[in-house]
């Protein structure tokens, strides 16, 4: 057996690297996709993808041997690499083995690299604290050269453009690794239905961030039309409403044929789980408020009359 060179080595080295973290198995880089990103020869023309590639290709490239293999083993022309280091944001972060590899004269006044922000720092009030607030947001910087104030910035512009990473990307990231908690300080409750909705909350892991997801921020366009009668009574036009809120009010009306509507809308399974969050928390606080009567509730919620119903009514949904 020959020996097992450098380029080699690189060759398969490079992509279990690049793919560390990357979170689903279906969207690991290629050799493929590395070679045809690395041969761009302008940053603006990479995908999101492709620029978190090149962030990580950025990072982990330290000397000239490491780079020199990997042109040998992905058959790329240096000058392409040169050309998207020099048209992306990186060349003003510092990065001295680039800056000297493709002789960059560094400014006069010194390159500053992303640092995590300091609410010391700040004389403001209202500032001050909300920079302390975003300072949690430093949890989905690890991998990429951004710090707090881009991700905050990323999230509340959508625009990701100059960022080496998209913002679809890195709201997911952000819903993984930052609590709820930590996320109703920084936005109100509409600026996260605007961030974050539209993700599949099977992908949310934490079981707090997933409920509050599911309660507060899963939109769905709620057409009147589609029921025999309309619980949104004013809004009599199409218009976006939590899925929770829409499956608990026509739960309420007890309706046959609209709750069958909600089991082919949104799943009998979703439509269970709402029904038994519902009673839960009805007899959890103790009583129904029904016109200004309370009506009190005791007992096992599962016993309950009506619960019993509805949970009938569900069971009698074939899904088709």
């Amino acid at each position: 057996m020959g020996l097992i060179t450098k380029e080699y080595r690189t060759y398969n080295r490079l992509p279990h690297i690049l793919n560390r973290n990357i979170l689903l198995k279906e969207k690991k880089f290629s050799t493929h996709e590395i070679k045809e990103c690395l041969s761009k020869n302008d940053y603006k023309n990479l995908t999101p993808r492709g620029r978190v590639l090149v962030s990580k290709l950025l990072n982990e490239i330290k000397d000239s041997d490491d780079l020199e293999a990997i042109i040998n083993a992905y058959g790329i022309d240096i000058s392409n690499i040169e050309d998207i280091y020099k048209s992306s944001p990186y060349r003003d972060c510092g990065f001295s083995f680039w800056d000297n590899k493709f002789n960059i004269q560094i400014n006069q006044e010194l390159k500053k690299a992303y640092t995590p922000l300091k609410s010391s720092q700040i004389k403001s009030p209202k500032l001050k604290k909300l920079v302390k607030n975003i300072e949690c947001l430093e949890a989905v910087c690890w991998d990429y050269i951004i710090n707090a104030s881009d991700v905050y910035t990323i999230l509340k512009t959508k625009k990701d453009d100059d960022f080496p990473i998209s913002f679809d990307v890195l709201r997911k990231k952000v819903l993984k690794y930052v609590s709820i908690a930590k996320l109703q300080e920084i936005f109100t409750l509409e600026e996260l239905k605007d961030i974050f909705n539209g993700i599949n909350p099977n992908t949310i892991r934490n079981p707090e961030t997933r409920d509050f997801y599911l309660r507060e921020i899963e939109l769905y366009l709620h057409d009147p039309k589609d029921f025999t009668f309309n619980c949104f009574w004013q809004t009599p036009f199409p218009a976006k409403q939590t899925v929770t809120s829409i499956i608990r009010n026509y739960l309420a009306t007890m309706n046959k044929q609209d709750i069958h509507t909600l089991c082919r809308k949104f799943g009998k399974d979703r439509v269970l789980k709402e029904l038994n969050d519902k009673y839960k928390e009805l007899f959890e606080i103790g009583f129904f408020d029904f016109k200004g009567m309370k009506i009190p509730l005791t007992g096992n919620y599962k016993e309950h009359g009506t619960f019993k119903e509805i949970l009938k009514i569900i069971k009698e949904y074939k899904c088709k």
